[in-house]
């Protein structure tokens, strides 16, 4: 069991770096085609502590398309959003979406926000759990966007979380976990709000 623990965390980890190290070796030009409906991408690393243990967080994500409603969000979208969460000795929680929902783009002071959310399966303790629902937000205030850019994470396990969207129940609302960091490293790009 411990071997089979160990193998998926170093698969995770390979493929989120992999990926990590593509798209933050693309320039933001050839990364984003001009488009006028919004979209975003990022990836990169960032720290954020839990229970006084420092825990390093690579994230990776890209939402666009959808159908804009009166609310002022996209709904389904394309995209896809995987965090893989470590502490100093194992992973400890891979966040994988399982379906985008929606998503905005917001102007912001000094750049430009992305908020995405929808339906997700989370690892922990060694087990696979569907039905969780997350919201990300991303902050992209230029680039490069190493010790400039944010990024937020808020999730709720199925029992903690009620309704459809835009009528949803979270309990409670901030998130069962949350994380949220300046990014070590990689880039956050949004392109919306007339840009």
């Amino acid at each position: 069991m411990k071997k089979t623990r160990t193998v998926q965390t170093t698969i995770a980890i390979a493929t989120i770096t992999l990926l990590f190290s593509i798209m933050t070796s693309v320039s933001p030009v050839q990364a984003l085609p001009r488009r006028t409906e919004p979209q975003a991408q990022g990836a990169g690393w960032f720290l954020h502590e839990h229970e006084g243990m420092i825990c390093t967080h690579y994230f990776i994500f890209s939402v666009s398309d959808g159908i804009l409603k009166a609310d002022g969000w996209y709904y389904k979208p394309r995209g896809a959003f995987t965090l893989v969460c470590s502490d100093p000795t194992a992973v400890c929680m891979i966040i994988a979406s399982l379906q985008i929902v929606r998503f905005k783009v917001v102007s912001v002071a000094g750049g430009l926000s992305v908020t995405f959310e929808g339906l997700a399966k989370v690892y922990m303790n060694g087990v696979w759990v569907d039905g969780w629902w997350f919201r990300s937000t991303g902050f992209d205030y230029g680039s490069p966007g190493n010790n400039l850019d944010v990024f937020s994470l808020q999730l709720w396990d199925p029992a903690h979380w009620s309704g459809t969207v835009p009528d949803l129940t979270l309990n409670p609302p901030e998130g069962q976990h949350h994380c949220e960091g300046t990014l070590s490293a990689g880039n956050i790009i949004i392109k919306g709000c007339g840009t």
